[in-house]
């Protein structure tokens, strides 16, 4: 090259870059001017607002841990976004990340920020959408070749990275989409570099926590970040936790694998991983079909590295196979297993099973609290937050807190006056005799919503439990108006549902606890007036359910707490929380289930569930009822 020639590209290089680094200092400009001078963005606080925004506010100035228990309704968003939003103009950290664990509760944050826009803020934010949601073309597949907007994508990113960024600041999926469209660039790919320039994130919990698919260029293992991690609904990261950490293998992919080569490496690596697991399921798993280990099976494992780096060299070199993509999704797969074969110790274990899909191979993870610790380390403070998070301790400790972290308990800011608890003792819903509950149920639920004309829900623990009971209330009382969530709702059907309470109000809803109806829906004054929790809420019995609790048993001293109490109380307090979400809201909450009125169930309580009327007949909650909504 000439001296020129390198002139020219290396000041082009540099304009180029000005560009970008010029717009990235007026935002901080523009964002620190107007979040100085923003002002909380209602007329005033509701009760206990405040006490939760100077908690979250001096959480973060001391670069602390807070876990926070509020009920629905009091508006723990805007509580810990606002005071979020203080500490990034006063400097006191560089970027808000807002994570959720539903698609239906990050409208909620888009919605505050949306009200602080308003308000005056300018502020860059970005909600980050799943790759199969936000891809544009009606088939997703990830192949430059074959997709006209990953095919020259960053030759294109530039000028739509700066037309976006120059024009938006609330930087929603449907406005990726349409500079997607517009630029030609993929939009997924896109948002991560949009990313780069905003400094408030809306996502799931996966982009922060699971190994497989979190944002590496902010959390990779050594990384320190002046960051706030705000987790919503933090009472469903537990869970998420251990599938995020967990890996599993079956032997009939490999099988199929093995059956579409003729010869070669990759096929006889394959057979070998293939004869490893027909063996272990000979010795281990003809008298029971399950067994643990404590330990990994590394000789299992060197099988696995030999397959992925036989795998490898096909893919590269086979690109146009036939064969490629069954090659490349097992090869995920296996890749998927090894990492977290990095993170084993006395937290997980390996576990083989069969059923009617065959042998599988798993690392369960038993305890997701010391991965989720050191990811805490990473950044500088973060808050959990949910309507739920009884015991407190249990929380701390399952979600990588440490004794002295900081917790607060916010009371409820509405009337008690306005809202009934009544248990029902009468009915039993254990699994061993439920089928004898279904017409006591129906009769319970006819005579709930016949206390007052409107809408209720009524929650089940499992589909076929709500499904047995819907079909015995729909040939009983074929006369009132049902509906009923199915299996594996797309988010349209989600919304014709929903669609339902804003358009009538006689309508009786039977869903499942821990869906997506069960948190995260504002159906606010007479579009919901009641709501009826049965059984409490126990996750069903299964091997790894058991696994989980002798791990707790052993660990703790309580197994059954942590593997089925504590998660079941929490679904029933999520769903319950439905029906008061605003200070004007009047409800009445019915539990059906002798156990709810146990000392055991009841410490677990909030402080407004003190009061409540124990029922065990028709006749009794008729009164009850009666009493609460009087002539209304």
């Amino acid at each position: 090259y000439t001296y020129k020639a390198l002139e020219e590209f290396f000041y082009g290089a540099l304009e180029r870059y000005y560009l970008f680094a010029k717009l990235s200092a007026t935002f901080k400009l523009e964002r620190d001017e107007t979040g100085t001078a923003l002002e909380f963005p209602y007329p005033s606080y509701r009760k206990g607002q405040r006490a939760l925004a100077v908690a979250a506010y001096k959480t973060i100035s001391l670069g602390k841990k807070l876990f926070v228990e509020a009920p629905t309704g009091i508006g723990k968003t805007i509580s810990t976004l606002f005071p979020s939003i203080k500490a990034l103009t006063t400097k006191k950290c560089d970027k808000v990340f807002y994570l959720t664990a539903k698609t239906i509760t990050r409208a909620a944050a888009e919605g505050a920020f949306e009200l602080m826009f308003n308000k005056g803020l300018k502020i860059k934010t970005v909600t980050l959408t799943a790759k199969e949601k936000i891809c544009l073309n009606s088939e997703l597949v990830c192949q430059p070749e074959s997709c006209s907007y990953a095919k020259g994508h960053f030759d294109r990113l530039n000028a739509a990275l700066l037309d976006i960024l120059s024009n938006e600041y609330l930087i929603k999926r449907g406005v990726i989409e349409c500079y997607a469209e517009k630029h030609m660039v993929c939009p997924f790919e896109f948002t991560f570099d949009i990313v780069n320039f905003c400094d408030c994130v809306i996502c799931d919990y996966n982009y922060v926590y699971d190994p497989k698919v979190f944002l590496k260029n902010y959390f990779a293992e050594g990384m320190e970040n002046n960051f706030i991690l705000l987790n919503d609904e933090s009472h469903n990261l537990i869970d998420r936790a251990r599938e995020m950490f967990s890996a599993s293998l079956n032997n009939d992919m490999f099988k199929s694998l093995y059956k579409s080569f003729q010869k070669g490496p990759l096929k006889r690596q394959t057979k070998k991983i293939i004869d490893f697991i027909t063996d272990l399921d000979y010795k281990y798993l003809s008298a029971t079909g399950n067994c643990v280990f404590e330990k990994l099976n590394m000789d299992f494992n060197f099988l696995l590295y030999n397959f992925v780096r036989e795998s490898d060299t096909f893919l590269q070199e086979n690109r146009n196979s036939p064969r490629h993509s069954e090659v490349l999704n097992v090869f995920f797969k296996a890749v998927d297993f090894l990492r977290i074969s990095d993170y084993f110790d006395t937290h997980f274990v390996f576990y083989i099973y069969k059923d009617n899909s065959g042998v599988f191979l798993k690392i369960l993870c038993l305890d997701p609290s010391n991965m989720l610790s050191n990811i805490l380390k990473r950044v500088r403070s973060p808050i959990f937050f949910s309507a739920t998070l009884s015991p407190i301790n249990y929380f701390k400790k399952v979600l990588g807190g440490e004794p002295d972290d900081f917790a607060i308990r916010i009371d409820s800011p509405f009337d008690t006056e306005n809202f009934k608890l009544i248990i029902d003792t009468g009915i039993s819903t254990k699994y061993v005799g439920r089928e004898n509950s279904y017409l006591k149920i129906a009769d319970r639920l006819n005579v709930f919503i016949n206390g007052k004309k409107g809408n209720y829900f009524v929650f089940f623990p499992s589909y076929s439990y709500m499904e047995m009971v819907y079909d015995m209330f729909c040939f009983k009382y074929p006369e009132k108006k049902t509906i009923i969530q199915g299996r594996n709702l797309s988010e349209s059907e989600k919304e014709v549902f929903l669609g339902n309470f804003f358009i009538g109000n006689d309508v009786l809803a039977f869903v499942v606890m821990g869906g997506v109806f069960s948190e995260g829906i504002d159906l606010i004054g007479d579009k919901l007036i009641g709501a009826c929790v049965v059984s409490v809420g126990l996750p069903l019995i299964s091997t790894e359910r058991g696994i989980i609790s002798d791990y707790y048993k052993k660990t703790e001293g309580n197994g059954f707490n942590y593997a089925y109490k504590f998660p079941g109380i929490n679904k029933v307090l999520q769903a319950a929380g439905r029906v008061i979400r605003s200070e004007a809201d009047r409800g009445v909450i019915l539990l059906i289930d002798d156990r709810f009125n146990n000392y055991e169930y009841k410490i677990l309580y909030p402080p407004n569930w003190a009061k409540y009327s124990a029922i065990n007949d028709l006749k009794t909650l008729q009164a009850e009822l009666q009493g609460f909504w009087g002539g209304q």
